[in-house]
């Protein structure tokens, strides 16, 4: 269940990365590199996601929550998916703070675009 304060930081890390996005695409020029940019917006990802990651409490489930894909080369264009890989050490640890990120956020889409 989603709760009001959950629906509430989603909105928040949404509003953020879309205003951050409209920021680097304000910044690109075909004559420079565009690596900055890429690695710009990589770094607001991860701000949104260690941002949900506690909100879950998922700091001492000693799982790994790792980019992959270009988010995780550091190369998250405009209209790139973010691909991440959850890692949990042991089938015995609770799985309901790594469930409920795992589905929660995505019954509100946490994109730039919405």
């Amino acid at each position: 269940m989603v709760t009001s304060t959950l629906t509430a930081l989603i909105a928040e890390l949404r509003d953020g990365l879309k205003a951050r996005n409209a920021e680097l695409s304000d910044q690109f020029s075909p004559e420079k590199s565009v690596t900055d940019l890429l690695k710009a917006r990589c770094a607001a990802v991860d701000d949104a996601l260690c941002q949900l990651w506690a909100h879950f409490s998922l700091d001492e489930s000693h799982a790994t929550l790792a980019a992959v894909g270009g988010y995780g080369r550091g190369e998250l264009y405009p209209q790139s998916d973010v691909d991440v890989l959850i890692l949990i050490p042991d089938e015995s640890t609770s799985f309901s703070g790594r469930r409920k990120f795992c589905t929660e956020p995505r019954s509100s889409v946490v994109t730039p675009e919405s």
